[in-house]
């Protein structure tokens, strides 16, 4: 078992410079999930204003088209 923690100074910066590499690797893809995480944030938020908008817009539509159906109604009765 000691035999594993036997390295020499080459072997040990040689790990230490691999954990290095795969620790920096970590921050930027944990950083490129938070910046995908935040975009994907402010789409949602847009889509979800949008929506609103859409939905306000369908419902006077079909306010005019009631309004213009009974318009047209009372002017067929007359």
């Amino acid at each position: 078992m000691d035999e594993h923690f036997k390295l020499t100074d080459d072997q040990a910066n040689s790990k230490f410079s691999y954990l290095e590499e795969l620790l920096e690797m970590i921050h930027r893809t944990q950083n490129t999930i938070d910046g995908l995480r935040e975009k994907n944030r402010e789409l949602l938020m847009g889509l979800s204003s949008q929506e609103r908008r859409l939905r306000w817009e369908i419902e006077e539509a079909q306010l005019k088209a009631k309004e213009s159906k009974s318009e047209a109604d009372a002017a067929t009765e007359s």
